[in-house]
């Protein structure tokens, strides 16, 4: 495997740019990117270690979760860059993750409730 920023500018699964690198955690990472039509979207990679079956059926039971709090997937599947297997999820943009949001502060009450 690359270094996850080597992979700006690429495409995966024939349909989704990896257009920005936003945030790289190990072996996945989160692009911008578009998915196909136009409409922005984010993806995470994440590089297979033979856990490919795991991690989708995962996403599956995930992505039929529908809750306006949490970020809608869009698509997930498998794929391959330069030789590296890989499987990935297209969600619904975000501007931040709860994770970078309590670095830099605490929830309100009206946030936490909700």
């Amino acid at each position: 495997m690359q270094l996850w920023n080597d992979y700006e500018g690429r495409t995966i699964a024939e349909a989704y740019p990896l257009n920005k690198l936003v945030r790289p955690e190990g072996r996945s990472a989160f692009f911008l990117t578009t998915n196909g039509t136009g409409t922005p979207a984010m993806v995470r990679v994440i590089e297979a270690h033979f856990d490919e079956s795991e991690i989708l059926n995962r996403w599956r039971v995930v992505s039929q979760i529908k809750q306006e709090n949490l970020v809608e997937m869009r698509k997930f599947g498998e794929t391959e860059l330069d030789g590296t297997p890989l499987v990935y999820a297209v969600m619904e943009p975000t501007e931040i993750s709860l994770a970078e949001l309590l670095q830099n502060r605490t929830l309100t009450v009206d946030e936490a409730k909700q």
